[in-house]
């Protein structure tokens, strides 16, 4: 059932994530990847903010409601990406992957919360969500030139390889819930698709 998504959501977010990124900072530093991550977090940095403009002109002009916004600007950066950049380009790519979802975590921490809460910026909850600790640990590994060992490194990577079937599964299980073609005759659906699928990206 769809309700039953959330099981596997909770294991992704708290057990498959976290091992992917731990296992992405498992590296050895070189310049190369030095230069590399100061360059991915400038890019993320900088497309944030561009999104962010992007995201007050679909405020001001269409009158977007906050979950519109929100379902625009923050990515599935996480549980897709991280495969897709995995298969496509090898693990050793991943550790860039893990500087735009620092950078994502931020804001979705503090832009994201105020789009549904006035509650204040909570510092706390920005650095002690799950995947900004598995952050700090890859920081603490890859910085001080540990490395993990073997038989824990092969775990955090089966575990990685765990999320993008579990992403799948729970797409599918949540589709299988939708009413398609009452939800298609939304016709605010199609700004969001249009502008989350081809206005943002390029």
């Amino acid at each position: 059932k769809s309700e039953d998504s959330m099981v596997l959501s909770k294991l992704s977010l708290y057990l498959f994530m976290p091992a992917v990124i731990i296992n992405a900072f498992n590296v050895e530093m070189t310049n190369d990847i030095m230069t590399g991550l100061i360059i991915a977090f400038f890019v993320a940095v900088l497309i944030h903010i561009v999104l962010l403009v992007l995201d007050y002109i679909l405020k001001k002009y269409f009158k977007a409601i906050n979950v519109e916004r929100a379902s625009i600007m923050y990515s599935n950066a996480g549980n897709l990406v991280v495969p897709i950049v995995t298969y496509v380009l090898g693990e050793e790519w991943l550790i860039y992957s893990s500087a735009y979802l620092i950078v994502q975590l931020v804001f979705l921490w503090t832009h994201g919360v105020r789009l549904f809460s006035d509650q204040k910026i909570s510092l706390k909850k920005i650095l002690l969500n799950v995947n900004m600790l598995a952050v700090i640990a890859g920081f603490i590994i890859i910085f001080s030139g540990l490395r993990l060992p073997n038989f824990i490194g092969e775990i955090t990577s089966s575990l990685g390889a765990m999320l993008a079937p579990s992403g799948m599964i729970i797409a599918g299980m949540l589709a299988a819930s939708v009413d398609f073609k009452k939800m298609m005759k939304i016709k605010r659906l199609y700004l969001v698709m249009i502008a989350r699928l081809v206005i943002f990206p390029v």
